[in-house]
């Protein structure tokens, strides 16, 4: 009964060993970097960026000349030259001068508000689409292959170590994942050609002959 039992349990343990696991690994930061989506959606977050930058430049060149204009108004009050009578009226300007640059704070700052919030949810729905697509494609190759599980090397822990710290590169999916997701790619725009160069690139053409400088009279 004993050797019965040990016989079972060598079996067991041999199956167990025969059936172990098999583990894929990734560069995701590569393939997500590499990715042709990723690139365009960067190019695109890009342009926007520029946009608002340029937007803000415009509101915020306007409030740096209504601000100029508010400090010649508060000059004028404050020079002994100014009548009394004229003093009161640039009083007023003045006034509304502020609250007009109060308002321009408001609008420049609900501007930088508003253009953040934009380009973070854009980036944010840009990575979450883009790491769905690529976890797809992951997933069925691991699957195609039997892996029972794919890991990141391009992760870090909370010290800013690998969360692998070794492999041997034997199932590693990265090129693989990368050449399937830019096979889809479309095409790269052609650039235009360079003028054309002349039917007998070694005929020189003719040189005009030198004609001497009048001579000063």
């Amino acid at each position: 009964m004993t050797r019965l039992i040990t016989v079972l349990v060598t079996l067991g343990w041999l199956a167990a060993a025969h059936a172990q696991t098999t583990i894929a690994t990734i560069n995701l930061r590569r393939v997500f970097d590499g990715y042709w989506k990723t690139k365009a959606a960067s190019a695109d977050l890009r342009e926007r960026t520029e946009d608002y930058d340029q937007n803000f430049r415009k509101l915020f060149e306007q409030y740096q000349k209504a601000n100029e204009a508010y400090r010649q108004l508060v000059a004028k009050v404050s020079d002994p030259a100014t009548k009394a009578d004229e003093k009161k009226n640039l009083e007023n300007a003045a006034l509304a001068k502020a609250s007009e640059l109060r308002e321009m704070e408001a609008e420049l700052n609900q501007f930088l508000r508003h253009s953040r919030t934009m380009l973070g949810d854009k980036e944010r729905r840009m990575r979450l689409n883009i790491l769905a697509e690529i976890n797809s494609v992951v997933a069925a190759k691991a699957k195609a292959a039997n892996y029972d599980m794919v890991l990141d090397t391009s992760g870090e822990t909370a010290n800013n170590a690998p969360t692998v710290q070794y492999t041997n590169g034997k199932y590693d999916l990265t090129e693989a994942v990368l050449e399937e997701l830019n096979s889809h790619a479309p095409p790269e725009p052609v650039k235009p050609e360079s003028a054309a160069e002349p039917a007998n690139p070694q005929a020189q053409p003719a040189k005009e002959e030198s004609k001497p400088a009048p001579k000063p009279n």
